[in-house]
């Protein structure tokens, strides 16, 4: 069976922060969360907490995948990162809106707002 999910990570050095542009192609759900958990937990050995995640062709969601999601955010926050949504699809949007928690992430328009995002902030 193929993956559900790909993951493709670059490095950037946006204004004074080092930066993880991860990007999710596909569908973050429980049938895929213990195989996206490890494809993503060796992107955080580096501690890089900067993390400007791309969700440009996540397709779909799941409440395991939300919950993945909130781990990451309490992960970066511990870790005195900062993590960046790019604006989901609208079916995926909903979720966000429906879960109350469109306002606990930061969201931004595409990878371009993104990268002037942390490209502003000062150290």
């Amino acid at each position: 069976m193929d993956s559900l999910v790909q993951i493709k990570v670059e490095y950037e050095k946006l204004g004074q922060k080092n930066v993880k542009i991860i990007h999710i192609n596909g569908r973050m759900t429980l049938a895929n969360s213990m195989e996206l958990a490890n494809k993503l937990k060796k992107y955080f050995d580096d501690d890089n907490y900067n993390i400007l995640m791309d969700f440009t062709n996540l397709q779909y969601l799941d409440s395991k995948g939300m919950a993945m999601l909130l781990t990451i955010e309490r992960s970066v926050k511990d870790n005195h990162g900062i993590l960046v949504l790019t604006r989901p699809n609208s079916f995926i949007q909903g979720i966000f809106q429906l879960t109350n928690l469109e306002s606990y992430f930061t969201f931004v328009k595409d990878l371009d707002e993104g990268r002037e995002y942390f490209s502003k902030l000062k150290t």
